[in-house]
């Protein structure tokens, strides 16, 4: 009996860790959206469409390749932020093949906005191979009225003391345009804030 426990020990471990960075993950990217949210309300014309509506439609499970980034490539681009800890890329690139659930934490966003999940599932039947993107982004308008485009978030990276956090995320409002962003933030008493912020591709 004692053998068997030592031997799913490391299981429990392992799982719980799994779900530990998952509840953390969904965390950061709450208090980043709560303060996107206030300040496009603030300066609505400087918000990205899909970040300035009270409605946010979100992919509902992260991905690397939702985001259109290539982690790799996306460490070497963190890198050059100045306050950056090699232990949360290192971490990022950790997680790279995560497709953990997104949840986020409805208390912490503003009121007026409601979160619609979209599964991959809902994803392939809107923007199907055999429906033109014109067409796709009518059907996603015409499934989630009032929502400025579609947002995915990549895996997020911890350094080791948990008070640094880093991913990525794109924005998605029709078809070509979009952009992609990497985030850098920090643990305060409060929550989280952001401490660098910067896009690296736009369309």
């Amino acid at each position: 009996m004692l053998r068997r426990t030592l031997i799913r020990l490391p299981i429990a471990v392992t799982a719980l860790s799994g779900c530990t960075h998952a509840h953390r993950q969904d965390e950061v990217f709450s208090w980043f959206l709560r303060s996107v949210l206030v300040d496009a309300q603030k300066a609505p014309s400087d918000a990205d469409p899909a970040l300035r509506s009270i409605r946010l439609v979100v992919e509902s499970q992260v991905s690397a390749a939702a985001t259109f980034f290539d982690l790799e490539d996306l460490a070497g681009q963190i890198k050059l932020m100045p306050t950056v800890e090699s232990s949360a890329i290192a971490d990022l690139l950790l997680h790279r093949t995560s497709a953990s659930r997104v949840r986020l934490s409805a208390s912490l966003l503003p009121q007026a906005v409601t979160v619609d999940y979209v599964s991959p599932q809902v994803q392939r039947t809107i923007f199907s191979d055999d429906r033109g993107l014109g067409e796709a982004w009518q059907m996603f308008y015409k499934t989630y009225p009032g929502s400025g485009g579609l947002l995915a978030f990549s895996p997020v990276g911890f350094n080791l003391a948990g008070s640094q956090a880093v991913f990525a995320y794109a924005v998605r409002s029709g078809g070509l345009r979009g952009s992609g962003h990497v985030v850098l933030m920090r643990r305060v008493l409060s929550g989280w804030v952001t401490e660098d912020s910067q896009r690296l591709w736009s369309s």
